[in-house]
């Protein structure tokens, strides 16, 4: 049976490599396989080591001006990555 698409929002493929911080797991630079505007996903080696639910901070790297970071929440864990949703601040 196939699989319901429930994304809002249509995912672009975007690489870059991105510094992901939590303050139990820590630090790690990963690569982003795509980006919506409501979430991204980044590939990892130990996608284990975060749960769905988790609160990380977001941070693309390479940039010539000092990045904003961005907070995001674990949605899904996969053998290939984790797919995080941006949560944003209600104005």
């Amino acid at each position: 049976m196939a699989m319901t698409e429930q994304r809002k929002h249509s995912r672009t493929v975007f690489s870059a490599q991105v510094r992901i911080m939590h303050p139990i797991y820590g630090d790690a630079v990963l690569k982003m396989r795509d980006l919506s505007h409501s979430g991204a996903f980044l590939y990892t080696d130990d996608s284990g080591s975060l749960s769905v639910g988790a609160i990380v901070k977001l941070q693309i790297q390479g940039m010539a001006e000092e990045p904003p970071l961005i907070d995001a929440k674990v949605v899904r864990v996969d053998d290939n990555g984790v797919a995080l949703k941006f949560v944003l601040e209600e104005s």
